[in-house]
């Protein structure tokens, strides 16, 4: 249940905003002074805080401060009336994850409630990570590379387009870009561009001017704005409509660009990082990406291989998680069975990283002393039945896992499609294209299921 502090001096604000975020699952506290709200935070940790700018007795960038100094992973969204960039860079710099002017728009401040809990969960793992370089950079020569590659282009201000499968690790490598880049001192700010709908992509990127469209109330600073000086991450760009992609092309042409609503032309100085699973060349072919946008942005790629790529990385990571996990649930699990580890070797990994990595966290709470193969999840472990011992050679190819991982996906499901493809972690699309290419029919009890995507 979502535990959300309120840090306002004005009562009715806070209820009003207890109106707007009023939930089953949620739950609130509430502060009229940042000192009542350290001093909550010595009893419970909320999931994120609202934060008002301008109170008594304590100054909310001063109270952004503590706040962060108790707990730096909590999410804390800055509201208030001061409609100001120098106040809103002040406070993503200090560690705010995001910026609204009151009265703020309903749907936007309940999107930054929730985008602050995932994206601080998302960094929290991240940072946590960073501390070894199993988690993305292995000990395999291909993830050595990526290692050098980002190195080398982090110093040099140019567009990056990061390119991999869900679950490879795109955003940690934005972040590391960043952090190697000169502007590590300023604002790093992003958009998920996989989870927001269009119009508030729009409104998310140039921010708007009161009156712009019905429910704009007060200005708003968008992330274009927010990230001057500093770097703009845009994650799955290929998400982006056409009007969009237009709209990004001409900011990057012209170096410049207006908040809806408004006739102000500001200066776009951000260095841009963009990450996409999909395969931008083959939406190009579509029509459903720009080409000339894509020759704009594909200034520098990096690619990101899949876990299957560098499956020697895969005991290290496991070990990795093993104690992550330990330490995260207070579980005393030892060792990795031979048997769980040829298993978690040698299956496919359509998740990747991420995949591995929910699996490893399932397997210890099950667990005791040892991790065996009944404590992991029981497609993985009936899918990857290759005898223990076999040489690398004489295994089965990844083909036939694949086949074999679809076909018993399907069964297990009962041929439904849209199941199985969750089960695999892979997309629906993709599930359409493997029955294709390995001329499959599901079952019949399959024969009114979802209509093939377009």
């Amino acid at each position: 249940m979502p535990s959300i502090l309120i840090v306002d001096d004005e009562e009715d604000v806070r209820w009003s905003l207890k109106q707007i975020l009023k939930a089953p699952d949620n739950s609130f506290l509430e502060a009229a002074s940042g000192r009542t709200a350290i001093q909550i935070l010595a009893r419970t940790v909320p999931d994120v805080v609202l934060l008002d700018l301008r109170m008594p007795e304590m100054e909310g960038l001063e109270t952004l401060e503590k706040l962060l100094e108790l707990e730096p992973w909590m999410p804390v969204i800055v509201i208030t009336g001061v409609d100001s960039v120098k106040s809103a860079v002040q406070a993503l710099k200090k560690g705010a994850v995001d910026y609204l002017v009151k009265p703020p728009d309903h749907d936007e401040l309940r999107a930054a409630v929730n985008r602050a809990i995932d994206a601080v969960r998302l960094k929290r793992e991240a940072l946590g990570y960073r501390d070894t370089i199993t988690y993305i950079f292995g000990r395999t020569a291909p993830m050595q590379q990526l290692q050098r590659t980002i190195e080398q282009v982090a110093a040099r201000d140019v567009r990056v387009l990061i390119q991999g499968e869900s679950g490879t690790g795109k955003q940690m490598v934005a972040e590391q870009l960043y952090q190697l880049s000169p502007r590590r001192d300023k604002p790093f700010v992003t958009i998920d561009c996989g989870v927001l709908p269009d119009n508030l992509i729009e409104s998310e990127l140039f921010g708007y001017e009161k009156g712009a469209f019905t429910g704009a109330a007060g200005r708003k600073i968008g992330k274009l704005e927010l990230a001057k000086a500093g770097t703009l991450f845009l994650d799955e760009i290929g998400n982006m409509n056409h009007m969009l992609q237009s709209k990004l092309l001409r900011v990057l042409e012209t170096g410049q660009f207006e908040r809806v609503g408004g006739t102000t032309s500001m200066v776009a100085d951000f260095r841009l990082i963009m990450a996409t699973n999909s395969n931008l060349l083959d939406m190009m072919g579509k029509g459903d990406f720009r080409s000339d946008l894509f020759y704009r942005i594909n200034v520098f790629t990096i690619e990101i291989p899949p876990l299957r790529e560098h499956a020697e990385d895969i005991p290290d990571l496991v070990e990795f998680f093993k104690e992550l996990f330990n330490k995260k649930h207070g579980k005393n699990v030892q060792t990795v069975s031979a048997e769980c580890l040829h298993i978690l070797k040698n299956y496919y990994w359509h998740g990747n990283i991420r995949q591995l990595r929910n699996v490893m966290e399932r397997g210890i709470l099950l667990a005791s002393e040892t991790l065996e193969p009944i404590h992991l999840p029981e497609e993985i472990a009936r899918l990857t039945a290759i005898p223990l011992g076999k040489k690398k050679s004489t295994e089965v190819n990844l083909q036939t896992l694949e086949e074999r991982a679809l076909r018993e996906a399907l069964e297990l499901h009962q041929g439904n499609k849209t199941r199985a493809a969750a089960e695999l972690g892979i997309s629906l699309r993709t599930l359409y294209y493997w029955l294709k290419r390995y001329e499959m029919q599901p079952p019949e009890s399959e024969k009114t299921a979802e209509p093939l995507p377009e």
